[in-house]
């Protein structure tokens, strides 16, 4: 085993500024060990551990770098590790502490984390930690290859400061075949200044057994996950809590059995959060919670979507919020008894809220694709809709058989109505087939507008003046 320690520390006390060093380091075997140390600005590191000849699998390197900026602004420092041909057990560290617009890269590629299938415990970890303002192109890169899958990989980012990864972005990348992985990024933990940050997390190609989480702290923030083409039994979460936040979440092309939720707390006013699981896709749960005003949620499970669930909840005092859930071309399948199942809970805690919109479209109408003019299946789908407090709108449209639907509005001046599409009767709550089911219940002063099409259908409407709930 080789071991470095490469130390390049030049200060200048008389004019308080660093000068710039520049460092390049190669090593070549397995089991190697490298620690760089830089302080100043201007700082580049490139640190090389790669296969000789003769050996065909990068094993078991340790690389480490630690670099301290000046306190000015445009203290700009670079870090890139790379670990790649056969990389696995190998571990890559970078941290950077001050100054600003610092750039960091860890590549840990091609057959990055080991050959079988979940493999033994063999995979890379890679992080970087990272203080100030405006670092860019900020990247772990995990990725499979001609020699094999990307596995049983461990990569984290932390940032602590404000405008991280305006350009470039602080990107995850764990794909090609990518199995049993665990990544995070976290942004603005425990600041007060971490604001307008960008995240993206890929876990894609084949995606199994992978676990991703994005958190988020104070106001502007963006963050990306795809857990695609080929996701089954994946894990994934997104948390912001601050204002006018965008959180967006992929599991789709063939999903199965995956879990996705996206938490936007109650200072997250202004706030988008959107979940796709789609084509192909079956028992995948999403879940998206808002606890703020003027906030919008969408889950979109569509596209030979069966038995899935789907929940939306938007908190106490939370007005004109709006939410909505897809799930078109929509099935049981095997021996469930219900297949999709959506629920949009607004404002359950408190009758204080008014001005919230909830949408739950299941199926086509007359069962007919919208897209391919195809008829399709939608069968056994379940949709709940609860409102408290006042001029709320629940919208439905379920199109298919043996289909239920609740819809409650607790206060006064709601409406029960259509979704717009265009049609003419959009402006009623529709389920259009046979042996359907809907239930509605409303407080005083409201509204319900409903059509069923078909035969065997039932419905229920209860309207009462009686006091809201306090």
């Amino acid at each position: 085993m080789n071991r470095i320690l490469l130390s390049a520390l030049l200060l200048t006390a008389i004019t308080s500024q660093a000068q710039t060093n520049t460092s390049v380091l190669s090593q070549t075997g397995i089991s190697q060990t490298a620690t760089v140390f830089q302080q100043g600005s201007g700082n580049q590191l490139t640190l090389n551990q790669n296969t000789g000849t003769g050996i065909t699998a990068n094993i078991g390197n340790v690389a480490s770098t630690t670099q301290v900026g000046a306190s000015t602004n445009g203290s700009t420092n670079q870090a890139f590790i790379q670990q790649v041909n056969g990389s696995y057990y190998n571990t890559g560290n970078i941290l950077q502490t001050g100054g600003s617009g610092n750039a960091a890269t860890i590549e840990q590629a091609n057959n990055a984390g080991g050959t079988g299938l979940y493999g033994i415990g063999n995979g890379n970890t890679a992080s970087i930690s990272q203080t100030g303002a405006y670092n860019t192109d900020v990247l772990i890169r995990q990725v499979g290859g001609d020699l094999g899958a990307s596995q049983q990989n461990k990569a984290t980012i932390s940032q602590v400061g404000s405008k991280m990864s305006t350009t470039g972005g602080t990107v995850i990348e764990q794909v090609n075949q990518s199995i049993a992985n665990t990544a995070t990024i976290s942004q603005g933990v425990l600041s007060t200044d971490a604001t307008t940050n960008t995240a993206t997390l890929l876990q894609n190609n084949n995606s199994q057994r992978n676990t991703a989480t994005i958190s988020q702290e104070k106001s502007g923030q963006t963050a990306d996950l795809r857990q695609t083409d080929g996701s089954n039994d994946n894990r994934a979460s997104i948390e912001q809590l601050g204002t006018n936040g965008s959180a967006t979440l992929y599991q789709s092309n063939l999903a199965s059995n995956n879990t996705a939720s996206i938490l936007q707390s109650a200072t997250s006013a202004g706030s988008q959060a959107t979940i796709y699981q789609t084509n192909t896709s079956t028992y995948n749960t999403a879940t998206i919670d808002q606890a703020s005003t003027n906030s919008a949620a969408l889950i979109s499970q569509d596209n030979q979507a069966a038995n899935q669930v789907a929940t939306i909840g938007q908190g106490t005092n939370g007005n004109n919020n709006v939410a909505a859930i897809t799930q078109t071309y929509t099935h049981a399948l095997g021996d469930d008894a219900t297949s999709n199942r959506a629920t949009i809970n607004q404002n359950l805690t408190s009758s204080g809220s008014v001005g919230n919109q909830a949408t739950i479209t299941q199926g086509f109408s007359e069962g007919q694709s919208t897209v391919t003019g195809r008829k399709v299946p939608s069968d056994l789908n379940q949709a709940t809709i609860s409102q408290e407090g006042d001029a709320h709108v629940a919208s439905l449209m379920q199109g298919g058989l043996s289909n239920q639907a609740t819809l409650t509005q607790t206060g006064t001046g709601n409406v029960v109505k259509g979704v717009d599409s265009g049609s003419i009767i959009s402006d009623t709550a529709q389920q259009l087939g046979d042996m359907n089911l809907l239930n509605v219940i409303q407080g005083g002063s409201s509204v319900a507008n409903v059509l069923q099409i078909g035969t065997a259908n039932m419905a229920t409407i209860s309207q009462n003046n009686a006091q809201k709930p306090q």
